[in-house]
């Protein structure tokens, strides 16, 4: 169950199978009362509150039965309540046009399962109803479990508009209030790190060891956030 305050409302998660993730996401009104279905097929667990916006993964069938996972995004002010798909960005973190193929029919894809921790997204609440998120996923019709097909994407406005902003999965943290982005590659060997000052727009790059080291996490330590110290957490390559 999730309860949104702003909004007055509550999400809440059934499933009628014990052993499944599989359900229907159903959403109340201001008084909390009364509820109605929202999204059905929903994976139990894969809803995130972003800013003034919800994103969430649903099972949908292909036609040669197949399940997929798809992603869609949520906001009773900005789509009137309605799940719709989440917009690709025009072109990659290379400058390249994305293409959809002949139809047109794609749709950005985002890896949210809690039960997941690979690539938790990470976001910041920022003035407002806005947020910079940070999460990996996919560009097509429906989410990829393999890793060469995922890459790394960038929000400034809670989720609505999303920017490619390197190839592939990447670990990203987001600290100092947002005026801190740092991204690296996980569990391949690197001896630098991209960091950004200024929400995303641009990168630079910091040397961390001279021997390359596999990170695994990246975390901070410290409970006042201005005096945190950033910690990567890998193990170095051997020699």
């Amino acid at each position: 169950m999730d309860l949104d305050k702003e909004l007055s409302r509550v999400f809440l998660h059934t499933t009628h199978d014990k052993d499944s993730n599989e359900g229907n996401l159903y959403l109340s009104d201001s008084t909390g009362s009364s509820f109605k279905i929202s999204l059905q097929r929903h994976i139990k667990g894969s809803i995130i509150k972003i800013g003034g916006s919800y994103t969430a993964n649903f099972i949908a069938n292909a036609y040669n039965d197949d399940h997929f996972i798809v992603s869609f995004g949520f906001s009773l002010n900005r789509n009137r309540g309605i799940w719709s798909k989440l917009q690709p960005p025009k072109q990659d973190s290379l400058g390249f046009p994305i293409e959809c193929g002949e139809d047109g029919l794609c749709s950005l894809h985002l890896v949210i399962d809690s039960n997941d921790d690979s690539y938790p997204p990470q976001y910041l609440r920022s003035l407002g109803p806005l947020a910079l998120v940070i999460a990996v996923g996919n560009i097509g019709r429906h989410l990829e479990n393999r890793k060469e097909y995922l890459n790394t994407y960038l929000s400034r406005d809670g989720g609505m508009n999303w920017q490619e902003i390197f190839k592939g999965p990447h670990l990203y943290f987001i600290g100092f209030r947002g005026y801190l982005i740092l991204v690296c590659p996980k569990n391949k060997p690197i001896t630098f790190v991209h960091y950004s000052l200024d929400e995303g727009h641009t990168w630079q790059i910091r040397e961390i060891s001279v021997n390359p080291i596999f990170v695994q996490r990246i975390q901070a330590s410290g409970a006042n956030e201005q005096r945190n110290h950033i910690i990567l957490v890998g193990i170095q390559e051997s020699t």
